[in-house]
């Protein structure tokens, strides 16, 4: 594995190119000025909403295949936030770790800006009172002369749709190392920590469930692991939807026989 993964934080930016760049918020001080698409508040809402519900309904079908499949802990589904082409997204405004909200990866696609969220089982609503806030209330003005802005302005207005992520979505590599659709190829898999299960034992556990071969070695970094897994585009993605661990893939640059030597 190159050494400059000893260097990377576990979010990245991807631009359309193979290249990655550190992730990092900004700080709480000026900076420039954020844009966001003109929205009509009340219909903008509505339609993330509309979004939001048909997403819902799938919920409980994903945790449950999960349960089954012997997941019990860290079930949950992957969300997708897109912007409008050319705007940004407000991405950072997207996780909430008290709740398990984990942003898993951002990445640029055709100008638009997408991020994906891990969101555990039971906790959507977080977003679906994010939405609402935006469409019911103000903020409080700070001066007689000054109007309120709709709460959650800048995040709600910066997101034009939202759906379950695909294996696509999770993909950080340029798109061009994406496989053909029955290709097997060697992937790079980034798992999340868990205190709640040790998430490379599952996977390795349930690897012939899964259709997948993996790597004798794995890779440890402050709050991922990365593993390789040898399988294609369909075997991936049921992995994914299955396992509620992954925070992102690429194609390997090494095959296993680096990591076993």
């Amino acid at each position: 594995m190159a050494e400059d993964h000893k260097d990377r934080l576990p979010h990245l930016i991807v631009y359309e190119t193979a290249s990655t760049h550190r992730f990092t918020r900004p700080g709480s001080g000026g900076g420039r000025t954020f844009y966001t698409p003109p929205r009509t508040r009340v219909q903008h809402a509505e339609s993330l909403i509309q979004q939001f519900e048909t997403v819902r309904r799938q919920e409980n079908e994903i945790v449950q295949e999960q349960k089954a499949f012997g997941l019990d802990a860290r079930n949950g589904l992957y969300l997708s936030f897109e912007s409008d082409p050319g705007f940004e997204l407000k991405f950072q405004g997207l996780e909430y770790q008290r709740s398990g909200i984990e942003l898993c990866a951002v990445k640029k696609v055709d100008d638009r800006e997408i991020a994906t969220v891990f969101v555990p089982e039971g906790k959507l609503e977080y977003f679906l009172n994010k939405i609402i806030r935006y469409r019911d209330e103000d903020t409080t003005p700070k001066k007689p002369d000054q109007v309120g802005k709709p709460k959650e302005q800048a995040l709600i207005e910066s997101i034009s749709a939202i759906k379950l992520a695909a294996l696509e979505q999770l993909f950080t590599d340029d798109q061009a190392f994406f496989p053909a659709e029955k290709k097997a190829i060697w992937w790079e898999v980034w798992l999340r920590h868990s205190e709640r299960i040790d998430c490379e034992a599952f996977l390795r556990e349930h690897a012939v469930q899964l259709e997948m071969r993996v790597s004798a070695e794995s890779i440890h970094f402050l709050d991922r692991t990365v593993v390789l897994t040898y399988g294609d585009r369909g075997q991936m993605t049921r992995s994914i939807r299955l396992l509620g661990s992954i925070a992102e893939v690429r194609r390997a640059k090494e095959t296993a026989d680096f990591y076993t030597g």
